[in-house]
């Protein structure tokens, strides 16, 4: 083991200097340990260090994700319930677009967009 000032080079863990604190509950804190190992991870800073930097969908992304899913859900049972479009249209050009809709947000997702489907629509 190196010792200060004895010239050896630091492990990766001593290397590191900067510290990131969470503030949660113990149950919390508990909670997350476990999935990190049952993850596979050696510990939690290892599992929170991999999540961090995954370049994935996030929990407000997801949020976003689900308010869009469900309107749409809800538009196509407006539609199956009145048989019709909005202003009394055929339903089938606002089925294409709701369709193309949800494909597009399926491709944003799949390429990790942290925007997906978040512009006005």
């Amino acid at each position: 083991m190196a010792h200060a000032g004895d010239g050896e080079r630091r492990s990766e863990r001593r290397r590191r200097t900067v510290t990131v604190s969470l503030r949660m509950s113990v149950e919390d804190k508990r909670a997350l340990e476990t999935r990190a190992v049952e993850s596979g991870y050696p510990n939690l800073s290892a599992w929170a260090l991999d999540r961090l930097w995954q370049d994935g969908v996030g929990a407000r992304e997801r949020r976003v994700i689900y308010g869009l899913l469900g309107r749409h859900g809800a538009r196509l049972s407006a539609l199956l319930r009145n048989g019709r479009g909005r202003g009394g249209c055929d339903p089938r050009s606002e089925i294409r677009q709701l369709a193309a809709d949800v494909l597009e947000l399926q491709s944003h997702v799949m390429r990790g967009q942290a925007d997906a489907g978040e512009e006005n629509r």
